[in-house]
């Protein structure tokens, strides 16, 4: 593109000395007209040497422009020009119409005859392109989201031109502004716009730019923006709602909006709103682990306060809320019914305990009701009794005790705790009387007091032999199987004086013993008793098969003596053993 120009031709007339003759065109734009959309051009036609004096005739010239002829020079030989460097042949002017969008090209061609008459031997053409005029406004617009503003620029060839902004989304279209000379337009996109897009977030509006010179249209431009239906716009709303149903907990707590946790029963409703031309897609409740899909939810015997909702529409948009009632903590009942071994005299104690709720509801205090009962095994139920617990936090307990019970029968017994909202039962128990004695596979235990009048005979296994326990007169005597002395390594005296290797042990001698195992066959112990020995004692250990025994003697006896308690040959803990001996006889 240019405002002016020239070239020359290159077959003119040559003389024999060298020199070359042409035709020169040039041209300028002398000025143009934006609201007509012309340029004018001033051109001129002159003489093209290398000859710094010389000169030829020309004459029979011609200029089109355009294809058009503008100007022509047919002279006889009266008409010559004489031509030197330079000579100006012609000027003139030309005025072209651009064109719709502002742009020009033109062709010149020139031709003229040079010291010859005719044909012409000097010719050239030329294509030319002129600046372009302004014409039709671009335009431009800001991203937006919908319901705000966004800025329009108008681009203008001219401060004077005016233009008519028009818009089309979807099957929406308007007018923004008609001949407006603003360069800087505001405008708020249409809230109307939400329902184009009701399942997409953004769309993309096109607005139309019209130029105006006064009345005449100079063209039209195009401009695309994006309109965002925002997230916190459009999101759905939630105004969600959790009650209590159940009427024996609203009663305890006087308001549906405070739970007891594990009685109350929640009514749920999202009550979701989709916004700006929105469509409902989805819905959810969630509670601990369970999650409703529909508008109303119902959950029953409720542990948490919390509850999530949730809705999500058309375009994806998510909007949440979290509904937290008022929670009364309630703490499961539990019974526990703890027996001692009745005695032979009919008397057993026993203990009742267990959790509760120790508080109150809102509109009523908890109440606590403990009772029990018993039966004979296989036998009807007798009635309740009521005991008094003590609270403690939340946590009761009762001590009692129960009289007339026959020992030689078997008692089943339960006991029955309640509240304002639950009942518990203990475990049934059985119990059995302490006997007058008992025995077992390795034991025969008498639970009264025994006088003996005759020969006792003990067999047990102290060593590789048996050992006799024999009375004899109120004394007995400890001694290997077979042997019928009345001497033996050790004896309780009818005195109820213990003889162990002719030295005698305090009548009455009590003491513990610390036994540790620290691996099989090492073993520590420790020894303290009551009352002291005349003689310092000896305290032996002996490993016998896979147990452990222990003799206590006043004399370093190496094997034998009284054997006072036994410890498994594999125990590695620390174990206390009590030593308890009393005189047998008078």
């Amino acid at each position: 593109m240019a405002t002016s120009g020239s070239f020359s031709t290159t077959n003119g007339y040559t003389t024999s000395g060298g020199y070359k003759f042409n035709l020169k065109f040039s041209w300028e734009r002398t000025s143009y007209s934006i609201e007509n959309n012309t340029s004018t051009i001033k051109w001129t036609i002159s003489g093209d040497s290398t000859s710094s004096g010389g000169y030829v005739k020309a004459q029979n010239m011609l200029l089109k422009i355009d294809g058009a002829t503008v100007w022509t020079h047919k002279v006889d030989v009266e008409g010559q020009v004489n031509m030197y460097n330079g000579t100006v042949i012609a000027t003139g002017t030309h005025t072209f119409k651009h064109n719709s969008d502002g742009t020009k090209s033109f062709t010149v061609y020139i031709e003229g005859g040079l010291y010859y008459w005719s044909p012409p031997n000097a010719t050239g053409t030329k294509s030319f392109t002129l600046n372009t005029i302004p014409r039709a406004s671009s335009i431009s617009a800001t991203n937006v989201n919908i319901g705000s503003q966004t800025t329009i620029s108008v681009s203008k060839a001219t401060s004077s031109f005016t233009h008519t902004i028009t818009y089309v989304f979807g099957n929406l279209s308007g007018t923004i502004a008609t001949k407006s000379s603003s360069a800087t337009i505001k405008w708020t996109v249409p809230t109307t716009f939400y329902g184009q897009i009701p399942s997409s977030k953004t769309g993309v509006c096109t607005l139309t730019c019209e130029t105006f010179n006064g009345s005449t249209s100079l063209g039209k431009k195009n401009a695309k923006f994006t309109v965002t239906a925002a997230q916190s716009l459009c999101k759905p709303l939630l105004a969600p709602t959790a009650v209590d149903t159940n009427e024996t907990t609203i009663a305890l707590t006087g308001d549906n909006n405070t739970i007891i946790r594990y009685y109350s029963n929640v009514q749920t409703q999202v009550n979701a709103t989709v916004r700006n031309s929105a469509i409902l897609k989805s819905i959810s409740t969630k509670h601990n682990n369970t999650t409703t899909t529909t508008d109303i939810s119902n959950f029953n015997a409720v542990s948490t306060n919390t509850f999530d909702f949730s809705a999500t529409d058309s375009r994806g948009y998510t909007g949440t809320a979290t509904k937290t009632l008022t929670m009364i903590n309630y703490i499961r009942l539990t019974c526990n019914f703890e027996p001692e071994m009745p005695t032979t005299d009919g008397v057993m104690n026993f203990k009742v305990s267990g959790n509760c709720f120790n508080g109150s509801f809102g509109a009523k205090d908890n109440t606590l009701t403990l009772v029990y009962r018993f039966k004979e095994d296989g036998g009807e139920w007798g009635e309740w009794a009521a005991l008094n617990a003590t609270l403690n936090g939340n946590t009761y307990s009762v001590e009692s005790t129960i009289t007339g019970l026959d020992y030689q029968k078997t008692y089943v017994f339960v006991a029955k705790v309640s509240d304002a909202l639950e009942e518990k039962s203990s475990t049934e128990v059985k119990v059995n009387t302490l006997p007058v004695f008992d025995w077992g596979e390795e034991d025969f235990n008498f639970n009264v007091p025994v006088a003996m009048n005759g020969n006792i005979i003990l067999k047990d296994n102290i060593s590789s032999g048996n050992t006799v326990l024999a009375a004899n007169g109120g004394a007995i005597y400890f001694r290997p199987n077979g042997d019928t002395s009345t001497s033996g390594e050790a004896r309780l005296t009818s005195s109820g004086n213990l003889i162990v290797g002719g030295y005698t042990v305090p009548k009455f001698l009590t003491g513990t013993a610390s036994i540790k195992r620290t691996k099989k066959n090492t073993t520590t112990v420790s020894v303290t008793f009551s009352k002291a020995f005349t003689t310092a004692p000896t305290i032996f250990v002996q490993q016998v098969f896979n147990d452990c025994h222990i003799f206590v003697a006043p004399t370093d006896v190496s094997t034998t003596g009284f054997k006072a308690s036994l410890l498994a040959a594999d125990d590695s803990a620390s174990t206390t053993l009590t030593f308890g001996w009393m005189a047998v006889g008078t």
